[in-house]
């Protein structure tokens, strides 16, 4: 399958998992491309279930910051060891820890003793 200059450019861009447009309905597409298809729609379709419980109220305010709080640890965890990042990439996934470690802060200092 060729990609005109224009595809190509979006795909760098956007830096998806799915780094190829997804060739669905014209021909055979590539192995590698369906499986990155699969994982960003489980992926998407676990955090609309993780949004639905949060909207209920299912998850109690200390389970959100121990969560937050651990989601940051383990990014920041994985920032210091991957290798392979971009400048924009570290960039991001430090802003995401930053936002995560001032979430978890923020809920924190609203739970009641």
């Amino acid at each position: 399958m060729r990609r005109n200059s224009s595809q190509s450019r979006t795909s760098e861009r956007l830096g998806l998992l799915a780094s190829e447009p997804l060739p669905f309905g014209r021909g055979d597409p590539a192995p590698h491309v369906v499986e990155r298809a699969a994982v960003v729609a489980v992926i998407g379709g676990l955090a609309l279930v993780l949004g639905a419980v949060l909207w209920r109220g299912g998850i109690g305010l200390q389970a959100l910051v121990a969560g937050n709080a651990l989601t940051a640890i383990a990014g920041l965890v994985w920032l210091g060891l991957a290798s392979g990042f971009s400048a924009a990439g570290a960039a991001l996934a430090a802003v995401t820890v930053a936002g995560l470690v001032g979430l978890a802060a923020a809920q924190a200092a609203t739970l009641r003793p």
